[in-house]
Protein backbone atom coordinates (compact mmCIF):
# COMPACT_ATOMS: atom_id res chain seq x y z
CA UNK A 1 0.00 0.00 0.00
CA UNK A 2 1.44 3.32 -0.91
CA UNK A 3 1.96 6.49 1.32
CA UNK A 4 -1.17 8.37 1.72
CA UNK A 5 -1.59 11.95 0.04
CA UNK A 6 -2.07 14.03 3.29
CA UNK A 7 -2.55 18.37 2.82
CA UNK A 8 -2.24 21.07 5.54
CA UNK A 9 -4.90 22.94 6.43
CA UNK A 10 -5.54 25.92 4.88
CA UNK A 11 -6.11 28.99 7.85
CA UNK A 12 -4.71 32.18 9.22
CA UNK A 13 -2.57 31.95 12.74
CA UNK A 14 -5.42 33.96 14.89
CA UNK A 15 -3.65 37.79 15.81
CA UNK A 16 -5.26 37.06 19.43
CA UNK A 17 -7.73 34.79 20.81
CA UNK A 18 -9.90 37.38 22.34
CA UNK A 19 -11.29 38.25 17.90
CA UNK A 20 -12.71 34.81 18.22
CA UNK A 21 -13.38 34.41 21.93
CA UNK A 22 -17.14 33.18 21.92
CA UNK A 23 -17.89 33.90 25.49
CA UNK A 24 -18.71 37.80 25.16
CA UNK A 25 -21.55 38.16 27.49
CA UNK A 26 -21.61 34.41 28.81
CA UNK A 27 -22.65 34.63 32.54
CA UNK A 28 -21.95 31.57 33.22
CA UNK A 29 -22.06 27.42 31.85
CA UNK A 30 -24.47 25.19 32.45
CA UNK A 31 -23.35 22.49 30.76
CA UNK A 32 -23.22 20.53 27.00
CA UNK A 33 -24.78 19.13 24.63
CA UNK A 34 -24.29 15.95 23.23
CA UNK A 35 -25.79 15.10 19.66
CA UNK A 36 -26.71 12.18 18.16
CA UNK A 37 -24.84 11.97 14.80
CA UNK A 38 -24.04 8.13 14.05
CA UNK A 39 -20.44 8.03 13.56
CA UNK A 40 -18.53 10.82 15.31
CA UNK A 41 -18.62 13.56 17.84
CA UNK A 42 -20.61 16.92 17.76
CA UNK A 43 -20.97 18.60 20.63
CA UNK A 44 -21.61 21.99 21.85
CA UNK A 45 -21.27 24.15 24.94
CA UNK A 46 -24.18 25.35 26.87
CA UNK A 47 -24.57 29.06 28.43
CA UNK A 48 -26.71 29.86 31.63
CA UNK A 49 -30.07 29.92 29.50
CA UNK A 50 -28.95 26.36 28.28
CA UNK A 51 -28.03 28.18 24.47
CA UNK A 52 -25.68 26.72 22.73
CA UNK A 53 -22.36 29.35 21.90
CA UNK A 54 -19.82 26.96 20.93
CA UNK A 55 -19.85 23.80 18.69
CA UNK A 56 -16.98 21.49 19.09
CA UNK A 57 -17.16 19.17 16.31
CA UNK A 58 -19.52 18.63 13.82
CA UNK A 59 -19.46 15.60 12.75
CA UNK A 60 -21.54 12.34 11.34
CA UNK A 61 -19.83 10.78 8.65
CA UNK A 62 -21.95 7.46 8.13
CA UNK A 63 -24.88 6.38 10.11
CA UNK A 64 -26.25 9.30 10.80
CA UNK A 65 -30.00 10.74 10.64
CA UNK A 66 -29.68 13.33 8.35
CA UNK A 67 -32.21 12.92 5.68
CA UNK A 68 -31.40 15.81 3.72
CA UNK A 69 -28.62 18.32 3.91
CA UNK A 70 -31.29 21.07 5.84
CA UNK A 71 -31.81 18.24 8.53
CA UNK A 72 -28.21 19.17 9.72
CA UNK A 73 -28.83 22.64 10.70
CA UNK A 74 -32.19 21.72 11.87
CA UNK A 75 -31.00 18.74 14.00
CA UNK A 76 -27.71 20.41 15.19
CA UNK A 77 -28.90 24.24 15.48
CA UNK A 78 -25.46 26.79 14.85
CA UNK A 79 -28.09 29.88 15.50
CA UNK A 80 -27.01 31.02 18.85
CA UNK A 81 -23.31 29.37 18.23
CA UNK A 82 -20.68 32.02 17.55
CA UNK A 83 -17.34 29.53 16.97
CA UNK A 84 -16.91 26.26 15.61
CA UNK A 85 -14.01 24.26 17.00
CA UNK A 86 -12.00 21.10 15.97
CA UNK A 87 -10.65 17.86 18.28
CA UNK A 88 -9.08 17.35 15.14
CA UNK A 89 -9.66 16.94 11.37
CA UNK A 90 -10.96 13.15 10.68
CA UNK A 91 -13.89 13.13 8.72
CA UNK A 92 -16.44 11.78 11.16
CA UNK A 93 -15.46 15.49 13.50
CA UNK A 94 -16.42 17.81 10.84
CA UNK A 95 -18.11 16.40 7.39
CA UNK A 96 -21.67 17.60 8.78
CA UNK A 97 -20.51 21.17 8.20
CA UNK A 98 -19.80 20.59 4.41
CA UNK A 99 -23.63 19.93 4.00
CA UNK A 100 -24.95 23.61 6.44
CA UNK A 101 -24.22 26.57 4.68
CA UNK A 102 -24.44 28.33 8.26
CA UNK A 103 -21.44 26.84 9.06
CA UNK A 104 -19.38 28.93 6.45
CA UNK A 105 -20.97 31.32 8.05
CA UNK A 106 -19.04 31.21 11.52
CA UNK A 107 -15.59 31.59 12.94
CA UNK A 108 -13.43 28.51 13.13
CA UNK A 109 -10.44 27.91 15.58
CA UNK A 110 -8.60 24.44 14.42
CA UNK A 111 -5.50 22.71 14.67
CA UNK A 112 -3.31 22.99 12.18
CA UNK A 113 -2.65 19.46 10.86
CA UNK A 114 -1.32 17.58 7.83
CA UNK A 115 -4.42 15.43 6.79
CA UNK A 116 -6.65 14.46 4.08
CA UNK A 117 -6.95 16.22 0.95
CA UNK A 118 -10.36 16.67 1.10
CA UNK A 119 -10.39 18.65 4.63
CA UNK A 120 -7.87 20.84 3.75
CA UNK A 121 -10.00 21.29 0.72
CA UNK A 122 -13.36 21.91 2.95
CA UNK A 123 -10.82 23.99 4.84
CA UNK A 124 -10.38 26.57 2.15
CA UNK A 125 -13.86 27.05 1.82
CA UNK A 126 -14.45 28.97 5.24
CA UNK A 127 -12.95 32.57 5.29
CA UNK A 128 -13.06 33.29 8.81
CA UNK A 129 -10.71 30.00 9.81
CA UNK A 130 -7.90 30.41 12.06
CA UNK A 131 -5.53 27.84 13.53
CA UNK A 132 -4.21 27.47 16.84
CA UNK A 133 -0.82 28.67 16.72
CA UNK A 134 1.92 25.34 16.64
CA UNK A 135 4.18 28.00 19.33
CA UNK A 136 1.10 27.41 21.38
CA UNK A 137 1.29 23.70 21.72
CA UNK A 138 0.83 22.16 24.94
CA UNK A 139 -0.14 25.45 26.60
CA UNK A 140 -3.69 25.44 28.16
CA UNK A 141 -5.73 28.45 26.76
CA UNK A 142 -9.34 29.22 27.89
CA UNK A 143 -12.18 31.46 27.14
CA UNK A 144 -13.95 32.68 30.45
CA UNK A 145 -17.72 33.60 31.55
CA UNK A 146 -18.18 36.23 33.58
CA UNK A 147 -18.62 34.41 36.86
CA UNK A 148 -15.00 32.47 36.35
CA UNK A 149 -16.52 29.17 34.51
CA UNK A 150 -14.43 28.18 31.71
CA UNK A 151 -13.46 26.41 28.17
CA UNK A 152 -10.05 25.25 28.54
CA UNK A 153 -8.16 23.95 25.39
CA UNK A 154 -4.73 22.50 24.41
CA UNK A 155 -3.15 21.71 21.27
CA UNK A 156 -1.74 18.40 22.46
CA UNK A 157 1.32 17.76 20.35
CA UNK A 158 3.00 19.67 17.24
CA UNK A 159 2.05 18.97 13.25
CA UNK A 160 5.21 16.90 12.41
CA UNK A 161 7.67 17.42 9.60
CA UNK A 162 6.37 16.22 5.96
CA UNK A 163 8.57 13.74 5.70
CA UNK A 164 6.61 12.27 9.01
CA UNK A 165 2.91 10.63 8.86
CA UNK A 166 1.03 12.36 10.88
CA UNK A 167 -1.70 11.13 14.01
CA UNK A 168 -4.08 13.43 13.61
CA UNK A 169 -5.65 12.02 16.56
CA UNK A 170 -2.33 12.83 18.51
CA UNK A 171 -1.34 16.46 17.07
CA UNK A 172 -5.44 17.62 17.63
CA UNK A 173 -7.05 19.86 20.56
CA UNK A 174 -8.38 18.21 23.84
CA UNK A 175 -10.95 20.08 26.04
CA UNK A 176 -12.54 20.91 29.13
CA UNK A 177 -15.24 22.49 30.33
CA UNK A 178 -15.30 23.95 33.99
CA UNK A 179 -17.84 25.01 36.05
CA UNK A 180 -16.32 25.57 39.77
CA UNK A 181 -14.50 22.73 40.99
CA UNK A 182 -16.36 20.53 38.16
CA UNK A 183 -14.68 19.62 35.12
CA UNK A 184 -16.08 18.00 31.65
CA UNK A 185 -13.19 16.24 29.47
CA UNK A 186 -13.55 16.25 26.02
CA UNK A 187 -10.69 14.42 24.12
CA UNK A 188 -11.74 14.08 20.76
CA UNK A 189 -9.66 10.83 19.87
CA UNK A 190 -6.98 11.41 21.79
CA UNK A 191 -5.98 9.29 24.78
CA UNK A 192 -6.83 10.65 28.22
CA UNK A 193 -3.20 10.30 29.45
CA UNK A 194 -1.70 11.82 26.36
CA UNK A 195 -3.38 15.18 27.38
CA UNK A 196 -0.72 17.51 29.99
CA UNK A 197 -3.86 19.65 30.53
CA UNK A 198 -5.91 16.76 31.60
CA UNK A 199 -3.41 15.60 34.12
CA UNK A 200 -3.25 19.16 35.54
CA UNK A 201 -6.60 19.07 35.86
CA UNK A 202 -6.40 15.58 38.05
CA UNK A 203 -3.78 16.95 39.95
CA UNK A 204 -5.39 19.69 41.14
CA UNK A 205 -8.47 18.15 42.70
CA UNK A 206 -11.02 19.44 40.47
CA UNK A 207 -13.78 16.83 40.40
CA UNK A 208 -15.01 15.32 37.12
CA UNK A 209 -18.74 15.26 36.18
CA UNK A 210 -18.25 13.82 32.92
CA UNK A 211 -16.40 12.73 30.12
CA UNK A 212 -16.80 11.40 26.97
CA UNK A 213 -15.08 8.63 25.67
CA UNK A 214 -11.99 9.12 23.65
CA UNK A 215 -12.12 7.96 19.78
CA UNK A 216 -15.87 6.91 20.59
CA UNK A 217 -14.75 4.09 22.71
CA UNK A 218 -12.36 2.57 20.72
CA UNK A 219 -10.20 -0.38 22.17
CA UNK A 220 -7.32 1.33 19.92
CA UNK A 221 -5.12 3.00 22.11
CA UNK A 222 -6.27 1.96 25.44
CA UNK A 223 -3.79 1.18 27.62
CA UNK A 224 -2.43 0.38 31.37
CA UNK A 225 -1.51 4.11 31.79
CA UNK A 226 -5.07 5.03 30.73
CA UNK A 227 -7.14 2.61 32.56
CA UNK A 228 -4.49 4.03 35.65
CA UNK A 229 -5.24 7.86 34.41
CA UNK A 230 -9.21 6.79 34.87
CA UNK A 231 -8.88 5.11 38.32
CA UNK A 232 -7.19 8.41 39.96
CA UNK A 233 -10.46 10.62 38.92
CA UNK A 234 -13.23 7.16 40.27
CA UNK A 235 -12.18 7.89 43.73
CA UNK A 236 -13.38 11.60 43.22
CA UNK A 237 -17.18 10.81 44.52
CA UNK A 238 -20.17 11.22 43.51
CA UNK A 239 -19.88 8.98 40.31
CA UNK A 240 -20.29 10.95 36.79
CA UNK A 241 -21.29 9.98 33.18
CA UNK A 242 -19.37 8.23 30.14
CA UNK A 243 -20.68 9.28 26.88
CA UNK A 244 -20.53 7.03 23.86
CA UNK A 245 -20.55 8.94 20.37
CA UNK A 246 -20.76 6.45 17.60
CA UNK A 247 -22.73 5.38 14.77
CA UNK A 248 -24.63 1.79 15.64
CA UNK A 249 -23.55 -1.37 13.27
CA UNK A 250 -20.25 0.53 12.90
CA UNK A 251 -16.93 -1.48 11.66
CA UNK A 252 -15.02 -0.38 13.80
CA UNK A 253 -16.60 -2.18 16.84
CA UNK A 254 -16.97 0.94 18.73
CA UNK A 255 -17.39 0.88 21.89
CA UNK A 256 -15.76 -1.42 24.06
CA UNK A 257 -17.51 -0.09 27.19
CA UNK A 258 -15.77 -2.73 29.24
CA UNK A 259 -12.88 -0.85 29.87
CA UNK A 260 -14.85 2.00 31.36
CA UNK A 261 -16.93 -0.29 33.41
CA UNK A 262 -13.28 -1.16 35.01
CA UNK A 263 -11.92 2.34 35.24
CA UNK A 264 -14.86 4.19 36.91
CA UNK A 265 -17.19 1.82 38.77
CA UNK A 266 -20.33 3.07 39.21
CA UNK A 267 -20.94 5.43 36.26
CA UNK A 268 -23.58 5.84 33.89
CA UNK A 269 -22.90 5.28 29.93
CA UNK A 270 -25.11 7.15 27.39
CA UNK A 271 -25.26 5.78 24.12
CA UNK A 272 -25.71 8.40 21.14
CA UNK A 273 -27.50 5.38 19.68
CA UNK A 274 -30.07 4.82 22.34
CA UNK A 275 -30.95 8.81 21.78
CA UNK A 276 -32.25 7.52 18.04
CA UNK A 277 -34.31 5.08 19.47
CA UNK A 278 -36.14 7.03 21.89
CA UNK A 279 -37.17 10.11 19.07
CA UNK A 280 -34.21 12.46 20.69
CA UNK A 281 -31.29 14.55 18.42
CA UNK A 282 -29.72 15.06 21.54
CA UNK A 283 -29.29 14.85 25.17
CA UNK A 284 -28.28 17.87 27.48
CA UNK A 285 -25.61 16.81 30.64
CA UNK A 286 -25.51 19.73 33.03
CA UNK A 287 -23.48 20.73 35.66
Amino acid sequence: MGKRVRKVIKAQHPASYTQVDPMRGVKSIAGIRIYDVGQGDAICVLDQDRKPFLQIDYGGKYSNPFASNDKVDERMPLKNVRLIMLTHWDEDHWCSASKNTLSKQRAWLVPRQRTSPRAALFSATLSQAYCVPETDVGKSIFFQAQNGDRVVFQKIAHMPEPTHEEDCNATGIAFAVENGNSVILLPGDASYDQVELFDNLVTSGKSLHAIVAFHHGSRRHWTTATHKYLRRWSALKPPGTVVFSYGKGNPYRHPRQENYRSSLSGWQHLLTPDLRGHGQSHEDILF
